[in-house]
């Protein structure tokens, strides 16, 4: 390296510039160490702004959290991965839905029933009282399984299925059960005096009396490529519209409806309300599944329709 040699006269000007040239030089050596340190960590920060910082785990985090110990006690030593049990927010679905036996039928066979749901409006859903119905009955199955395996979901109601009120009719494919009686015919009315001696219709009155549900859906078909939706007076608005929406008849219960039936029975003595959902008896259970699911699934849960008329004690018969 050259170096510059420089001459000062030995006088008080003198002295003062070469002090000056020494405080020039110990000044740039003791800036430039700072000066790389600072630039260094400008360098840093940029990377800290530019780079997308890793999110914490939500699940992860919350069981550190849970895994803890309260009141100051030792933290437990932290495990891989696979020995940490994950937090379980899944509901659990309900059990396969099971058909149990009930009281006998005429021809001692076991009327098949089932429950679901827990809440506090309470439905009967009964399948066809005629036992070459296998279509409805079939239906009502399909019913029961969806509102069973979605009671969570749902929530709020609880509903009491009889898969077929004429099981000697559904074994032999026949209307009438063993003792040649067509069941909805067998209730009680002003001009049929006393129910007959039937068990299934016996069965349905003092399962009305003591279990006093807030409704029941009567699932079968007719002979008519048209379905038919009937109820009481209460329940006028929903099932309308239902109708209306399905093109289907219309019938309004007691006076569009034989007396004797279960739907006279209950509009007339104001016992329940009371719906007949029937469609085509051309139609399979699958076709109607798919077509009417979401109507049925309305005349079950929708518990504002209309006010629950006043249920009376059923005289046990």
């Amino acid at each position: 390296m050259n170096r510059l040699r420089l001459q000062f006269p030995e006088s008080l000007h003198g002295w003062l510039s070469l002090a000056s040239i020494c405080l020039l030089q110990t000044g740039c050596a003791t800036l430039h160490p700072t000066t790389e340190v600072t630039t260094t960590r400008s360098m840093l920060t940029e990377i800290a702004a530019t780079e997308a910082v890793p999110a914490q785990p939500v699940f992860d985090a919350l069981q550190e959290i849970t895994e803890n110990t309260p009141n100051g006690g030792e933290t437990p030593t932290a495990g891989t991965t696979a020995d940490r049990q994950p937090l379980n927010f899944t509901m659990q679905s309900p059990n396969a839905l099971q058909w149990k036996n009930g009281a006998l039928s005429a021809g001692g066979r076991s009327l098949q029933y089932c429950t679901t749901g827990d809440g506090t409006f309470r439905t009967l859903i009964i399948g066809s009282t005629l036992g070459n119905d296998p279509a409805a009955v079939e239906l009502t199955e399909k019913l029961a399984t969806h509102l069973h395996d979605n009671s969570l979901i749902y929530g709020g109601f609880q509903v009491l299925v009889i898969r077929t009120l004429n099981p000697d009719g559904a074994a032999e494919n026949r209307p009438v059960n063993a003792f040649g009686q067509i069941i909805n015919r067998q209730f009680p009315s002003e001009s049929n005096g006393p129910v007959a001696n039937c068990p299934e219709a016996q069965l349905l009155m003092r399962l009305i009396q003591n279990e006093r549900p807030d409704r029941i859906l009567h699932i079968r078909t007719i002979q008519s490529p048209v379905g038919a939706l009937g109820s009481d007076s209460g329940l006028a608005p929903l099932v309308a519209g239902t109708a209306q929406s399905l093109s289907f008849t219309r019938f309004l219960y007691p006076q569009d409806i034989a007396a004797g039936t279960l739907e006279y029975f209950c509009a007339s003595r104001q016992q329940c309300q009371v719906i007949t959902f029937a469609f085509p008896e051309t139609m399979d259970s699958t076709a109607a599944w798919n077509r009417y699911q979401n109507c049925l699934l309305n005349l079950v849960l929708d518990s504002n329709a209309g006010e629950t008329s006043p249920k009376s004690v059923v005289p046990s018969p």
